[in-house]
């Protein structure tokens, strides 16, 4: 009787952990759907785009002071030197659920 205890509270985990397992892939989904939407709407040219890296050497290509879409004023240097960082850093937005280096196909 106590063993079928544990074998329902082991295959209740499983299900549980599998239903976690699947929301977790979906809200990764939506988030990089909500990124490529995002980018594609300031930057529709990248919507043609054929890999995540053709988007990354564009979006690199791109200065702050250009005038594109989501410029953020630069008050006292705080907000350059986190981005300056972060750039050093070698991060990708990969790292951060950004694209998964398949086209984006709107």
């Amino acid at each position: 009787m106590a063993t079928k205890r544990f074998d329902d509270a082991t295959e209740r985990a499983r299900t549980l952990e599998a239903q976690a397992k699947k929301l977790r892939r979906e809200a990764k989904a939506a988030r990089t759907k909500a990124y490529a939407d995002a980018l594609v709407t300031v930057f529709p040219e990248v919507k043609d785009m054929g890999s995540a890296e053709e988007v990354l050497d564009f979006v690199k290509s791109l200065r702050p002071d250009a005038g594109h879409g989501g410029a953020v004023p630069r008050d006292g240097g705080a907000a350059v030197s986190a981005h300056a960082q972060t750039a050093e850093a070698g991060e990708s937005s990969e790292a951060h659920g950004g694209f998964s280096g398949t086209a984006y196909q709107g």
